[in-house]
């Protein structure tokens, strides 16, 4: 009983933490929009902004910077409740947090927009966990580290 009630704990608060990360991130898409840094904006509204949330980044900094955004399905934020997507989620957010360090909210290296574990978060939170991981697989094997394309939506056959 003690294990169940320490697990509904950690599970309520890990979810608490994903809801305000990402706010503070809503906050940087529009910090990077104002930087001129589109590349960096695009990539994070792709993983975490809903469409009402590209409604007003489009109707603040216009529809031509978000790109092809709006063509695709809507996030939905509230799949985060999936105990399996929020370990997920943990899973791709850890990684990017080694990977990028101190850097923060940015692309890396990668030149893809968004690059993989963005799009990886949004096509989770956009499809699904089952479809989402497909689509991301499938993003991840097509992916020749030089393409600078803005893609988002990753066919699967």
């Amino acid at each position: 009983m003690d294990l169940l009630i320490l697990f509904v704990i950690f599970y309520c608060l890990a979810v608490g933490v994903v809801f305000l990360y990402r706010q503070v991130v809503l906050g940087h898409i529009e910090r990077a929009f104002s930087d001129r840094r589109d590349r960096l904006a695009v990539s994070l509204s792709w993983a975490w902004a809903n469409r009402r949330d590209l409604h007003a980044l489009s109707s603040r900094f216009g529809e031509h910077r978000l790109g092809p955004i709006f063509l695709e399905r809507s996030l939905n934020v509230w799949r985060v409740f999936n105990p399996l997507v929020l370990v997920l989620l943990g899973g791709v957010l850890l990684y990017q947090w080694v990977f990028r360090g101190a850097r923060g909210f940015q692309v890396g290296d990668c030149p893809a927009t968004p690059n993989c574990s963005n799009y990886a978060i949004g096509a989770v939170l956009r499809y699904g966990l089952i479809h989402g991981i497909a689509k991301s697989i499938v993003r991840m094997q097509s992916c020749d580290g030089d393409s600078t394309t803005i893609s988002f939506h990753e066919r699967i056959h």
